[in-house]
């Protein structure tokens, strides 16, 4: 944490990090092909010596016209990926010093989002599928009778129990009530339920 507090301790640090990564072999003017530019740290660009074309360093990212700071955001990825349990966005709130609860909804909301692979598969083949309350039982209910009004969440885990494929795996949702499956010899999907992030 020392270190990371170190490397990422002012805007300037973390677009410097954000140059680095867009161009690890210096400067290139994506017009002109041209290889020296210099920075405009107020707008986070940077603009070509030869042309003048400016090239944002967050486009194409999910900190693309954010008015938070970077370091803010370089913070919110490092406490998110870190944390085992699962941060949620109160605690990412306490822990930035952010006034506003949907501000730290919105930066775990965007970081989750980034962390999904868009280019996953369905499961296949034998899947086992199962659900699980979170958040204990209800005080004084019993039985089905702590199905209405319950505050706790729902979880659901899908397993593919033959893992020899690139892709495959497990996977898991929070959903607002119970799911109705719909479960063929190859693929598996949900029927008309979509997750919700946690916050």
């Amino acid at each position: 944490m020392r270190e990371f507090q170190r490397q990422f301790a002012s805007e300037e640090a973390c677009q410097a990090y954000l140059a680095a990564c867009r161009w690890p072999d210096g400067f290139a003017c994506p017009r002109c092909g041209h290889t020296h530019g210099y920075r405009l740290m107020e707008h986070r660009r940077w603009q070509c010596v030869a042309c003048r074309y400016q090239v944002s360093l967050t486009a194409g990212t999910i900190l693309h016209n954010t008015k938070t700071p970077l370091a803010v955001w370089f913070w919110a990825a490092y406490l998110t990926v870190t944390d085992k349990r699962g941060i949620s966005a109160l605690l990412l709130q306490r822990q930035l010093g952010l006034r506003r609860y949907e501000t730290a909804w919105m930066l775990l909301h965007k970081l989750r989002r980034a962390m999904v692979n868009a280019a996953r598969e369905p499961l296949h083949g034998e899947v086992e599928i199962d659900d699980t309350w979170i958040g204990g039982p209800q005080p004084g209910l019993r039985g089905s009778r702590q199905l209405k009004g319950r505050k706790a969440a729902i979880v659901l885990v899908a397993v593919e129990k033959a893992m020899s494929r690139v892709g495959s795996g497990w996977r898991w949702s929070r959903t607002s009530n119970r799911p109705r499956w719909s479960i063929s010899s190859r693929t598996m999907s949900r029927g008309d339920r979509r997750s919700t992030p946690t916050a």
